[in-house]
């Protein structure tokens, strides 16, 4: 509004005149300039620029340590089943007679080893089959349990701060298919190879892919779509 005795336009709120100071009958409603102080207007919060952070993949090295702890784990029930079997219950004679030319295979007759010269070696080997058996099957569900679970490692990867997540986002937990894909893969790469006499080839590569490949994954990783972190704060 106006002053209604000057005409001069009257401050938004105002209840004077600021050249004659008429009173004013009611508050001033003219609006005020965007951008002024008395407007209500408050500027933005400044931008500021932030730098993705960077995912640090488990090395080649850490991964290798890892599995080599693994296989101690599995491997020492295992050693110690056998030496129970072989040497314990079993019979080892070594024996000291003269030897066929030509005849230097071992022939396995009634649960027993039989060598040239009388060695043999008698044992329950259907026992000893069965435990190594038995021990890589519970080792299996439970690799394939630890992967899918909060930690999403074994105890050899836990030893290292590795932990195995979904390679979609590089965050999320790896389901149970997925951690069951991931180490079918494995076995076929591994122990498959050797079915189809490629001299574990493809078992060597899967273990050398990390080297080169950008996100240090291995064969069986990139099957299941997973990827190994290193976890160390």
């Amino acid at each position: 509004m106006n002053c209604p005795n000057c005409s001069t336009p009257a401050l938004a709120g105002g209840l004077f005149c600021t050249v004659c100071g008429t009173k004013l009958t009611q508050p001033s409603t003219v609006a005020t300039p965007v951008g002024s102080p008395t407007s209500g207007y408050s500027p933005a919060p400044p931008v500021t620029s932030s730098t993705p952070t960077q995912t640090n993949y488990a090395s080649w090295w850490r991964r290798v340590l890892g599995s080599l702890l693994d296989g101690v784990i599995v491997g020492v029930p295992t050693l110690i089943l056998a030496i129970y079997i072989l040497l314990v219950r079993g019979t080892v004679h070594l024996g000291t007679g003269p030897t066929s030319p030509g005849q230097f295979r071992c022939v396995y007759s009634s649960s027993s080893f039989i060598c040239p010269g009388g060695t043999y070696l008698h044992a329950d080997f259907r026992t000893l089959i069965v435990g190594v058996v038995l021990i890589r099957l519970v080792w299996s569900v439970y690799v394939i349990l630890a992967i899918a679970g909060p930690r999403g490692a074994t105890f050899g990867m836990r030893a290292l701060k590795i932990r195995i997540v979904n390679a979609s986002d590089e965050t999320s937990q790896v389901s149970k298919g997925m951690s069951l894909l991931r180490y079918v893969a494995y076995v076929v790469v591994h122990y498959g190879n050797f079915v189809i006499a490629f001299f574990g080839i493809f078992g060597l590569l899967d273990s050398l892919w990390p080297l080169w490949d950008r996100r240090n994954q291995t064969l069986h990783d990139k099957v299941a779509v997973t990827v190994a972190l290193d976890v160390r704060k």
